[in-house]
């Protein structure tokens, strides 16, 4: 168990919030790590929330192409963070969170990332579902409820600079049945993958998927506010260049297939479900 971080003043930093937006599986990567080298640049913080416009699955910066089952209605891409691959579609939503590791905060490892900002997602699952349920940090980067994992989060850090932490979260079930005949998953995975729990089973059962989206994404706002000194939204500049560095990393890295099927490293076939995978 990862111990929850004592936050005892307000960070004396801003956090800006990117907003939200639907985009396809390269696109959403190359975005997250124009995000990331702007928070180098700047020294400042960054949130976003985002749907991916078809259904998709996000290998690892190490899997192996070998763990999937290439399929023409799903799109696949890789990330630049560690993990196992996870799969995508609408009862999911993703956000991520950049800024840089040496500020009002220490933020230069894995554990202080996920202590400070796991816990900030954890506080909003809290205000997002029924009382009774234990809400807890777990495992690799992960949120739990009553020991199941309900988010998970990859992370990149260059320790002199900057980080990214960004995750998904389950707003619907997940649909077990595509995720296997997607990814090469244990057959242990996919019996638990129907024992997951999600926002809609336990929050407001009035609300529709959209509606508990916003519910939550409000709910991080409010976290993020309480945590942070300052919180507004991104500036028209600072959002201009994400999206100018993110055309590039499209073009250049995210929708190349010499990415996805990259050969630079020794890639592992010991493929898992990412929410399931315990490090």
């Amino acid at each position: 168990m990862q111990k929850e971080i004592i936050q005892s003043h307000k960070i004396n930093n801003r956090i800006n919030h990117y907003g939200y937006g639907k985009y396809n599986a390269a696109m959403n990567m190359a975005i997250d790590e124009a995000m990331l080298k702007l928070s180098e640049e700047q020294k400042e913080f960054y949130v976003r929330f985002y749907d991916f416009t078809n259904k998709s699955v996000i290998l690892s910066y190490s899997d192996s192409v070998d763990n999937v089952f290439m399929k023409k209605d799903v799109e696949f891409t890789r990330r630049i963070t560690a993990g196992k691959p996870i799969y995508i579609d609408n009862n999911v939503l993703a956000y991520s969170i950049t800024g840089p590791t040496k500020s009002d905060v220490n933020l230069s490892t894995s554990t202080q990332v996920h202590n400070l900002f796991g816990n900030i997602i954890a506080n909003a699952v809290k205000g997002s579902i029924k009382s009774g349920f234990k809400v807890e940090l777990g495992k690799a980067y992960s949120i739990r409820i009553n020991g199941k994992p309900i988010a998970g989060h990859g992370q990149y850090i260059n320790t002199e600079h900057s980080f990214l932490y960004h995750g998904i979260i389950a707003v619907g079930p997940w649909n077990s049945e595509e995720i296997k005949s997607t990814i090469r998953i244990r057959n242990e995975d996919y019996n638990e993958l129907k024992q997951l729990p999600n926002l809609s089973e336990l929050g407001n059962s009035d609300y529709s998927i959209e509606k508990h989206k916003l519910n939550f994404i409000s709910n991080i706002r409010k976290e993020v506010e309480l945590q942070f000194k300052e919180s507004s939204d991104i500036a028209v500049r600072d959002k201009e260049e994400i999206d100018k560095s993110a055309r590039r990393f499209y073009k250049n890295k995210y929708s190349n297939s010499s990415w996805f099927n990259r050969s630079d490293i020794q890639l592992r076939n010991d493929s898992r479900f990412c929410l399931l995978y315990e490090g």
